[in-house]
């Protein structure tokens, strides 16, 4: 057989085998892995489905004299790779910009751990510009590993595949959110004086604004209002508060 007898070709794909210096008048057959005759000639293409493993098919010579060959094998192994996961989407916190995205994906493929399998990083959802190519090995080491460190106060995505020779996964979408942890508090309205033995009105004030929007409460009292301020431990965690 002309080439390598063990072809490797993306889901999808065929591969032509051709028999290198055919007997004159000689007739090839060639089998699947049952055993079954799909086809004839000194050349024969094959477009197999994906089986998760490698596919042996075996062609043999028969002469014109009715003489006939042992088998030739050939191997065609389909990949069919799956698009990466996402490991983190990447969040800050209220002391730095900067976050991580990652993703991994298994290096096993169809059986067989590959070190070459590659994550392929883009900046855009169709695949155009190639931001990075990482092959950065992960934990455990059948997993492939990569990420981003983003510092931008911006909104970020990146799509990312998985890659193998030259076939390619689907791609994943990896999006991080940046959060902007500066926070202004609410301050309290006026309050109205209060007689001696009377009901305070409720304290109230304007809502904070900052962070990730999400605000928790926490009153306060104080004998004097200059130390000494001891959280209220009744009814003291809402917006307002009824003395």
């Amino acid at each position: 057989v002309n080439g390598s007898s063990t072809r490797e070709i993306c889901v999808g794909q065929g591969t032509t085998f051709a028999i290198s210096s055919p007997i004159s008048g000689a007739t090839y057959k060639w089998y699947n892995p049952s055993g079954t005759q799909v086809g004839t000639g000194s050349t024969w293409t094959v477009t197999p489905g994906y089986t998760g493993v490698p596919r042996n098919y075996t062609v043999t010579a028969t002469t014109s004299a009715g003489c006939v060959s042992s088998a030739k094998t050939v191997t065609v192994n389909v990949i069919d790779l799956t698009k990466p996961l996402i490991g983190s989407s990447g969040t800050n916190d209220c002391t730095s910009n900067s976050r991580v995205v990652s993703v991994n994906s298994s290096k096993t493929i169809n059986g067989v751990v590959r070190n070459d399998l590659v994550h392929v990083w883009y900046a855009d959802a169709n695949g155009n510009n190639i931001v990075s190519q990482e092959s950065v090995s992960g934990t455990p080491s059948g997993t492939l590993a990569t990420q981003k460190t983003i510092t931008s106060q911006n909104t970020v995505s990146y799509w990312v595949s998985a890659k193998l020779g030259n076939c390619e996964s689907e791609l994943t979408q990896v999006t991080s959110t940046y959060t902007n942890f500066t926070l202004t508090p609410g301050g309290i309205f006026t309050v109205a004086p209060v007689c001696y033995g009377g009901n305070p009105s409720t304290l109230t004030g304007n809502t904070p604004s900052g962070g990730d929007g999400n605000f928790t409460y926490q009153w306060e009292s104080s004998p004097n209002g200059n130390n000494l301020w001891t959280p209220v431990t009744s009814n003291g965690t809402s917006q307002s508060y009824n003395p």
